[in-house]
């Protein structure tokens, strides 16, 4: 039976032969006391059971899950699902977005996004927000400067989460292609140019984190090692090709990869 107050329990006394016990709503456990109740923290206690995939918040007698900024709970109350910002408009680079021009990219990423201004190096002009061209592709006999300049520039974006599991020991990123001529062939290379991270991430990627492959004229970029986040990576991937081992031009891929911050 519930207890009144004044009475000898907090919550249910239960009579019992010549005596009473006192006992606890449901998320609640009995104090030293066999009188009151205290809350159970199932956050804490029951950690490894609680099914919530975000966060989890500890309420009286009872839980419930949450998410981080930039996920949404799903219908199930325990999954967090992403939010695309980019597809919204809360990010101000999404398209129709109050800082959007032409050479604006927005980037979602898991639980956030990210705004990039492509701009071209003189020289070059920008096609399909992603691309520079060079804009003078032929170039004076003797002039080696202008034979190495890429003729092409393109930017690609890669998002994935937190120390993603990488399947027979390589996870496929990128791949770049050259012209399937007749004696000609491609060489491909691979660099790091920059990586971002905070001090909380106990290991920076680096060169090793990632192989390349090539196929005839296929270069393919993969991860090879997890990736703990959040990290932003640029990596330069070049093709020079060449025609009866002569040079005979080369092209840039830029890859920005983001390593989320959490593992969903």
């Amino acid at each position: 039976m519930e207890s009144r107050p004044g009475s000898l329990c907090q919550h249910r006394c239960n009579n019992v032969w010549g005596s009473y016990r006192c006992a606890c709503h449901r998320g609640y456990r009995l104090n030293s006391d066999n009188s009151t109740c205290s809350d159970i923290d199932e956050c804490t206690e029951f950690r490894s059971k609680i099914p919530c995939v975000g966060r989890c918040v500890n309420e009286p007698g009872s839980y419930r899950c949450a998410c981080p900024k930039g996920y949404r709970l799903s219908e199930d109350k325990r999954s967090c699902i992403d939010i695309d910002e980019c597809e919204t408009g809360e990010a101000p680079c999404a398209k129709g977005g109050i800082s959007t021009t032409s050479s604006d990219v927005c980037v979602n990423t898991r639980g956030s996004y990210r705004c990039l201004h492509i701009s071209c190096p003189v020289g070059y002009q920008l096609e399909n927000k992603h691309r520079c061209n060079k804009i003078g592709r032929v170039c004076p006999v003797g002039d080696w400067n202008c034979a190495h300049q890429p003729t092409t520039i393109s930017y690609n974006f890669i998002t994935f989460v937190s120390n993603l599991y990488i399947p027979e020991s390589m996870l496929k990123l990128f791949t770049m292609r050259g012209p399937v001529w007749p004696y000609v062939k491609m060489r491909f290379e691979l660099k790091v140019v920059n990586v971002n991270t905070p001090p909380s991430v106990k290991r920076k990627a680096d060169i090793n984190d990632f192989l390349l492959t090539q196929n005839n004229n296929e270069g393919l970029v993969s991860l090879v090692r997890p990736l703990e986040g959040p990290q932003s990576i640029e990596l330069e991937m070049t093709m020079e090709l060449y025609t009866h081992e002569q040079f005979g031009g080369t092209a840039v891929a830029k890859l920005f990869i983001y390593v989320s911050e959490y593992e969903f």
